[in-house]
């Protein structure tokens, strides 16, 4: 139903300031690493804009932090990205989406790292790491001399950085919802989920009747 409301109805929602603030994140976050080789790493937080103030500080400087600790821990050596905001299509696959940035594991061994930023206030790591699934499978029909080793998730808000394998589990069900989506589209049948809580309240099917 997001899907039918965002990408066939373009219903567009007004959006919030905590969107507002992750859209600008986003934006240090990719052009933070055009600056990285230029200034030495113990002086990365002059790259932080001077307009951030507040969260928007605290969150920058806590991924400036976590980065600096990255290149120390590899040395330097494929510290830099292979791409930052990859956008890349399958026609295939019938898909098509952005990647917030991608790792080097080895470049000798053509093995990357998909990583995901979420500013939000609570780690929804399931879900995340369906979303990395679904990047996995775009990105390696798009690019498959590279294979993804494992993922990753930033949530600069609450000062973490997680990395995971890339398990079959979150394979299967991102490929079972992405089957079911695509049936729905080729149907035009997008029913809404129930939800018996949220029923109980609401009355509006007693009231269609």
């Amino acid at each position: 139903m997001q899907f039918y409301r965002r990408y066939i109805e373009h219903v567009k929602s007004t959006p919030t300031t905590e969107m507002l603030i992750g859209t600008r994140f986003h934006e240090f976050a990719e052009k933070f690493f055009g600056f990285t080789q230029e200034v030495p790493v113990e002086n990365w937080e002059e790259l932080i804009p001077r307009q951030f103030q507040g969260l928007e500080r605290r969150m920058a400087e806590n991924f400036v932090h976590i980065e600096q600790d990255r290149y120390i821990f590899v040395d330097g050596v494929d510290y830099q990205p292979y791409a930052c905001e990859w956008g890349g299509t399958s026609e295939d696959l019938a898909l098509r989406g952005y990647i917030d940035r991608i790792d080097w594991v080895s470049k000798d061994e053509g093995t990357v790292r998909l990583v995901e930023y979420k500013t939000s206030k609570k780690a929804k790591i399931p879900q995340v790491k369906q979303e990395l699934a679904l990047y996995s499978i775009l990105f390696e029909s798009v690019c498959p001399d590279y294979k993804v080793e494992n993922i990753c998730v930033y949530y600069p808000y609450l000062n973490c950085r997680k990395e995971y394998p890339l398990g079959k589990r979150e394979i299967t069900a991102v490929t079972k919802k992405w089957n079911k989506l695509k049936a729905a589209l080729e149907k035009e049948e997008f029913i809404p989920t129930p939800n018996e809580f949220k029923c109980k309240w609401c009355n509006l099917c007693d009231a269609l009747k």
